[in-house]
């Protein structure tokens, strides 16, 4: 829970809350003028400095370059430039003290600004036009203070806790500290500012499915006007008020209120989808943003726009109010949040993967929900993918979740899903899959991993030394290695074991191969600090089209051959040990005796089916382009799915046989029983 001043804004405890937060203001009023007095009886008053602090943001919504660092604002009073060079900026929270020291060539200009951003656990660094301090702060406070280089105490603040997004700043630069309405880094300040926020307007019914409309109400404070929208936008000051709404009518509403109250910052937004008369067999989550950050010409993420990269290709992420309703109609979750266009290709598709992020500037810090059966013990997710079938959305639209889940209980991650239904403001858009996301996070907690450093200091990697978070340093020398040793030897195989997850890695590849995946260069693979390097199971939409020898062979390159498209050195290094096949062998019996039960996957094909059927005529006329052309060309794929299902197995054993050179014995040992299995 976030409290605001002293008690919580949310609805269900906001009953005192006007008074509570003016006693807190009184409080802190009190407090500041006792201390100031302390301080001068005992002759410690401040030093005197045309730099104080001027702006502070603790919960930023604002994304920049896919980061989205809080920060202090400096600001220079005086008509000449001041060095701040051994200054120290200090943070104190729940007695732990956390010191920046302004670096040489530190200055604020004239009559000017600085603004330092506050990057937690991030090491970054400092630019000619911005300073990054490695504090990690919180949204519900602590205390800030400003040291000159000679140690003398020039300015202080002491922060309660802090609305999302919003600013906290002297008014007027120099003013009392308020709530600014609009945050202005870098710039003067507003000539207004807020105590604070109205309280959160709320509805008499939640959103859901309803077989008629339901009456509605707004629930607000005393004298605040709720207002309203229905296509998305957050309500203004200039909004229609609630008292004229009409009412719910049939189909889908998505109804957006606010309150506000004069002399205070507006409240949240309050955001509900109402399903009236409308019914669905899966699980439905409603998406509800400002139309400018879909489709505006220069703004907005599901369209090309006018600039020379499409919008679709940034990494623009902008505010959105997530609602998820489980299949039997109950809503699990309700929170504002971010968004973000994600995929490779498939970004040009017209029906695009939407990847959603839990931002404590905008709602709560995580999804608390789990939407995947799986996934046992799992409570909560930082972020989630809405996949639209890529590179297969005009196939079956099923395959790669069905096939990566084949890993489950493997030890291998890969990402689960779950069918579902899109709607983005009240639009239907269409068919979609809900997926875990390959991040710190997930990852983490597939790990079961709880330690916060342990978990931001994680390395993952894409195909072939693409970095998407970490040092590739170490996986590069473990690379060299392997090519400029003999993993025949038992002393440089043992090297390579103790960095390496060679099980992991082995039923990857096992899978890869055994799956004939034909875009084998879309490797992820991570290393936690003190952990091995491990694999994914992951992106599998071109997986099972034929019965070829592909992609074992991408695998056998000499390991000091060019590969652009993955590390292949790994696996043919470590195969030329006779112990590393035999285990590579056992694995890949494993999975074709535990996995590859031929009945038991045309059985999951018709599960995924019977889910999808009722949901793809409807699919096909919302997403023309990116659909299969009718509901019989989508059988037509799902059964040349089924075809390759009942035949693969049988060539792989073949391909396994020959390059290791088995005789009939020893195939019989390895591949008997997958054979008897799929009789």
């Amino acid at each position: 829970m976030i409290y605001y001043g002293a008690k919580p804004l949310h609805a269900e405890h906001c009953d005192t809350e006007a008074e509570t937060v003016r006693n807190d203001l009184k409080r802190r009023i009190w407090l500041a003028a006792a201390c100031l007095a302390i301080c001068l009886c005992a002759g410690a008053a401040l030093a005197e400095s045309t730099v104080q602090m001027n702006e502070i943001m603790l919960s930023t919504a604002k994304f920049e370059g896919g980061k989205a660092y809080e920060w202090i604002e400096l600001h220079n009073t005086d008509a000449n430039s001041v060095s701040i060079r051994d200054w120290k900026l200090t943070y104190e929270r729940k007695n732990e003290t956390q010191t920046y020291v302004f670096p040489a060539g530190s200055k604020v200009d004239r009559h000017g600004y600085l603004v330092v951003f506050l990057t937690g656990l991030d090491q970054v660094e400092n630019t000619a036009k911005a300073l990054y301090a490695p504090i990690d702060v919180s949204r519900k406070g602590g205390t800030f203070t400003l040291y000159d280089a000679d140690g003398a105490q020039v300015d202080r603040i002491e922060l309660d806790a802090q609305y999302g997004d919003i600013s906290f700043g002297r008014v007027a630069d120099g003013g009392e500290w308020l709530f600014l309405g609009e945050a202005s880094r870098g710039a003067a300040n507003s000539q207004t500012g807020y105590a604070e926020r109205a309280r959160r307007a709320d509805l008499s019914v939640s959103g859901g499915f309803y077989d008629a409309a339901p009456e509605l109400t707004a629930l607000a404070e005393k004298d605040a006007v709720v207002r309203y929208t229905l296509n998305g936008t957050e309500p203004t000051a200039a909004s229609p008020a609630f008292s004229e709404y009409s009412g719910l009518k049939k189909g889908v509403t998505t109804l957006r209120v606010r309150a506000f109250a004069e002399g205070k910052l507006p409240s949240e937004t309050t955001t509900q989808t109402y399903f009236v008369g409308v019914s669905r067999n899966v699980p439905v989550v409603s998406l509800v943003t400002d139309d400018k950050y879909l489709f505006a010409e220069k703004t907005g993420l599901l369209v090309p726009g006018s600039a020379k990269r499409p919008n679709y290709y940034q990494d623009w992420e902008y505010p959105i109010n997530v609602e998820y309703y489980n299949a039997d109609h109950k809503q699990e979750i309700n929170q504002g949040a971010s968004f973000r266009v994600t995929g490779a290709t498939s970004r040009a598709y017209a029906q695009k993967a939407i990847s959603l992020f839990a931002r404590s500037a905008l709602g709560p810090s995580s999804f608390e929900f789990n939407p995947f059966p799986n996934r046992e013990g799992y409570t909560e997710y930082k972020a989630i993918t809405l996949r639209a079938g890529g590179t297969e959305s005009y196939k079956t639209r099923f395959k790669d979740a069905m096939l990566t889940r084949l890993a489950l209980g493997t030890g291998l991650f890969y990402q689960e899903s779950a069918t579902c239904v899109v709607y983005i403001n009240g639009q239907y858009w269409g068919q979609y899959n809900l997926r875990e996301r390959i991040n710190k996070d997930s990852l983490a907690a597939f790990e079961g991993i709880t330690d916060k450093q342990t978990i931001h200091d994680v390395t993952i990697i894409k195909g072939r030394g693409e970095v998407s978070r970490g040092d590739i340093g170490e996986w590069n020398s473990l690379i060299s290695y392997m090519k400029n040793h003999d993993l025949r030897e038992e002393q440089y195989l043992n090297y390579v074991l103790e960095r390496f997850d060679v099980d992991n890695y082995f039923t990857m590849v096992a899978f890869q191969v055994i799956l004939g995946n034909g875009d084998i260069g879309n490797q992820r693979f991570y290393k936690f600090p003190g952990g091995k390097w491990k694999y994914v199971l992951y992106d599998l939409d071109a997986a099972m089209q034929n019965t070829k020898r592909t992609p074992f062979g991408y695998f056998l390159k000499a390991a000091k051959s060019k590969n652009k498209l993955f590390y292949h050195e790994p696996f043919i290094t470590l195969i030329k040990n006779d112990q590393m096949k035999e285990k590579f062998l056992t694995i890949c019996s494993k999975l074709l005796t535990e996995k590859y039960v031929k009945q038991d996957l045309l059985d999951q094909i018709d599960e995924w089916v019977d889910t999808l059927e009722p949901l793809m005529a409807e699919q096909i006329t919302r997403w023309k382009k990116c659909s299969p052309k009718s509901v019989d060309s989508w059988m037509y794929e799902v059964n040349a799915f089924k075809k390759i299902v009942r035949s693969r197995y049988k060539y792989v054993i073949n391909y396994l046989s020959d390059y290791f050179r088995l005789d009939k014995e020893q195939k019989a040992f390895y591949f008997g029983q997958v054979l008897e299995n799929n009789k």
